[in-house]
């Protein structure tokens, strides 16, 4: 999974922005307690979870799915989605 996240910055400090740890947890969470068929939702719900911080103004999120096509000569899939 790839996270790309857009966070509104008040100053150059630590205390004005989000801790990125929490990000990569809320994603890692929401990938191992939801069940869905299609990787857009999976992209979805995770891209959902990380835009519920405030100071995120916008999250995409791409979840890959090595090996789904692989019958076809492709090595890995993804879908993406960005909630702003």
């Amino acid at each position: 999974m790839d996270l790309d996240v857009t966070v509104d910055v008040g100053e150059d400090s630590l205390d004005s922005t989000v801790d990125y740890r929490v990000l990569a947890d809320a994603a890692r969470e929401t990938v191992e307690q939801t069940s869905f068929e299609l990787l857009e939702s999976l992209a979805e719900a995770v891209a959902r979870a990380v835009y519920q911080f405030a100071g995120v103004s916008r999250a995409t999120a791409v979840v890959h799915k090595p090996g789904a096509a692989r019958s076809l000569g492709v090595d890995d899939v993804s879908a993406e989605a960005t909630i702003a």
